[in-house]
This record gives C-alpha cells, structure tokens and sequence, in this order.
C-alpha cells in the first residue's frame, strides 16, 4: 500500500446512508455499500501510515557517526516524510529542494538511504543523554553506571 502524507490528516465519520432499510430488516446478510468500504479502506490505510511514522520515531545513529531524529514524520526539522509503502517499508523523503527514498528494515530498526546512508535506531537512553543541558566545557558522562550485586 502507498501513502502519500499531508500535514493534516482528514478524519472520516462513517455512518449508514440515510433513507436506507437494514440489512437484517430485508433478512440479507449485513454489507457496507461500495462507497462506506472505500471510505473505510482509505481511513485504515492512514492508520496503518500513521502507524508507520510512529515506529520510525526516535533517535538514529547515522553511518556518518551523526545523530538524526525523527519525530511524527519530521526528520532533523529539516526534511519530511512525504511517502510510506508500508508494505514494501520503503518511504521517500522531501527537504532541501530535493526527494530522497530509503528503505526501513522488517525490524524498523534499520534505515538504509538510496545514497548509502545506514541509521540505526538507538536506545532511549542516547536520546535522554543527548537532551540533558550542558554546561560549557562540560564533558559527556558517558553511558550510565552499571551495578553489580555483591554477595
């Protein structure tokens, strides 16, 4: 399935078509007229998308040894998520004047571009580390202590 993003995504309400008898009320089996399933449809393929720029959301660890984010389709608050097939997990990216595709490992935790690129997806604590305030001069921490039971 392909996806094609938009800043605001349009909510369906689905209700029955007025002046309508019921199914059950003509003893058929109970089906959704042709145009209620393709509003449904389209609704959860949005859903599935939305779904999909949910998991790509958090902190990457780029080949560069960069750190990038991602947040609700927003990478780096300088490029955006325009397109999902989230079937074949491959996405297109738009910033810069330009388009740049990628494909998302089955996993969701792999990011490779079509220029050779590989981000990583890193663990909260990397995320938490790098958004701690720093004083200037100040030095990384480095990862958080490990403790071992004594006895």
């Amino acid at each position: 399935r392909f996806f094609i993003f938009h800043a605001a995504m349009p909510a369906f309400a689905l209700r029955p078509p007025q002046n309508s008898p019921s199914a059950a009320s003509r003893g058929a089996p109970a089906q959704s007229p042709p145009d209620e399933t393709a509003a449904l449809s389209l609704r959860i393929r949005q859903l599935e998308g939305q779904v999909a720029l949910m998991r790509l959301t958090g902190l990457w660890l780029r080949s560069s040894g960069d750190l990038s984010t991602i947040e609700r389709g927003d990478i780096d608050g300088t490029r955006t998520v325009v397109q999902i097939d989230v079937d074949r997990r491959q996405l297109v990216v738009a910033g810069d004047g330009r388009e740049q595709r990628a494909r998302v490992a089955p996993s969701w935790d792999e990011v490779q571009w079509e220029d050779g690129d590989v981000w990583w997806r890193q663990p909260l604590q990397h995320a938490l580390r790098r958004s701690s305030p720093r004083r200037r001069g100040e030095e990384d921490p480095g990862p958080p202590a490990t403790f071992t039971k004594i006895g």
